[in-house]
């Protein structure tokens, strides 16, 4: 995500009026596009780390689960019952698609936020 924006800031008159925030994508895009319009290492130069970000595994209060482990062997229990929210299909968005990865099939359905309406089986 953040390739258009990213475009812009890249192609900008380079006379620090233009600035840009990124995320884990700035290391990540490169490899999951086929073609981006910008080179992340020759066009943008790094200034500063802003912040570190924490990503949370949470789970509606009804699950029967606390741990990942109980999640894991719920979701082996129950297969294809589970789904699962995410902004996108990229690090570190994955980290449920990394853990049903490791269940039999039928395995977790993501169901990406900014496109509800389609459903990824992981």
């Amino acid at each position: 995500g953040g390739n258009i924006g990213t475009d812009v800031v890249a192609k900008a008159e380079p006379n620090g009026d233009t600035l840009l925030i990124v995320s884990v994508g700035m290391a990540t895009n490169q490899y999951l596009y086929a073609k981006l319009n910008y080179d992340p290492v020759k066009d943008l130069t790094p200034v500063t780390m802003v912040a570190m970000v924490p990503n949370l595994l949470v789970v509606n209060k009804e699950l029967p689960v606390q741990t990942v482990a109980e999640l894991v062997a719920y979701a082996k229990a129950n297969p294809g019952k589970l789904t699962y929210g995410s902004s996108g299909i990229a690090p570190p968005c994955i980290c449920p698609a990394n853990i049903s990865r490791s269940l039999p099939e039928p395995r977790w359905c993501m169901c990406p936020i900014a496109a509800r309406r389609r459903r990824h089986r992981i």
